[in-house]
């Protein structure tokens, strides 16, 4: 019977995403391909702009750099988001069918993953080309840094899913902390370059600290911020853990809202 109801889950988890996806791109000429190409055309604007600035011609392999940094800020933003939205896009489906509500949260997230890998494409290409030499170590530690945030926007999303549903400004308030979370994490710049005071402030971004491990361990091997990391980590299964509880306290009155 569990694994009847599992498969059940597996599946709707499917259509969900599926339908997603399809939405998402639907009726563009491009379709899907807008998965690599948005990404792309946004590292070639930066990579134009700022690859002759005199902080970041002192980064080894900057086009890797700044290729990870948008890659993983890409997906930091995209499962926000989705994730604020996944209760109000699927109000449709919600209001008809008896199904647990937070497959709808896991089926932006889960989209939002596969994008993610998707983009791994481009970055596996440019590392062909460049003399980046993963290491077995490193490539195991940006699968950790890979999970904590996956974890954390999943945990983050139970909370704003929730809350959209009464307070629809959030999306909007969203997309500007979204705006200064990019410049806050240092995704084109070395921090280095920034004065100290406000270093030190760019330093408490735990996207920052995400960035850069993944960014060290992949394209050097580095083992890097392991405290910091295992700070957060824990953090992020807590919210987790607590944003999935008040999920589940809440989610049943939500149909009222819609």
């Amino acid at each position: 019977m569990k694994r009847i109801v599992q498969n059940n889950k597996i599946d709707l988890i499917y259509e969900l995403v599926k339908t997603s996806f399809s939405l998402k791109y639907n009726g563009s000429i491009l379709g899907f391909v807008w998965i690599l190409l948005k990404p792309f055309l946004q590292f070639s604007i930066l990579y134009i702009i700022f690859s002759n600035f005199s902080g970041n011609q002192a980064i080894e392999n900057y086009t890797i750099y700044l290729l990870l940094g948008l890659v993983v800020f890409s997906f930091f933003q995209e499962s926000i988001l989705s994730g604020i939205h996944s209760l109000l896009e699927k109000a449709h489906i919600i209001l008809k069918v008896n199904f647990d509500r937070s497959l709808a949260v896991f089926s932006s997230i889960f989209l939002a993953i596969i994008n993610l890998f998707i983009n791994f494409i481009i970055i596996i290409v440019f590392i062909v080309f460049n003399p980046i030499h993963p290491t077995l170590e490193g490539f195991l530690y940006f699968l950790f840094v890979i999970l904590t945030l996956i974890v954390l926007v999943t945990g983050v999303s139970f909370f704003t899913s929730i809350i959209a549903v009464r307070v629809r400004d959030l999306f909007h308030l969203a997309e500007v902390g979204m705006q200064l979370m990019f410049y806050a994490s240092g995704i084109f710049f070395d921090i280095q370059i920034v004065p100290e005071p406000y270093r030190q402030i760019l330093e408490l971004n735990p996207l920052y600290t995400i960035m850069q491990s993944a960014r060290y361990s992949l394209m050097y091997g580095d083992i890097i911020y392991v405290k910091k990391m295992l700070v957060i980590s824990v953090l992020s299964l807590l919210v987790f853990i607590f944003g999935f509880y008040y999920f589940k306290r809440k989610v049943l009155k939500v149909a009222e809202y819609f």
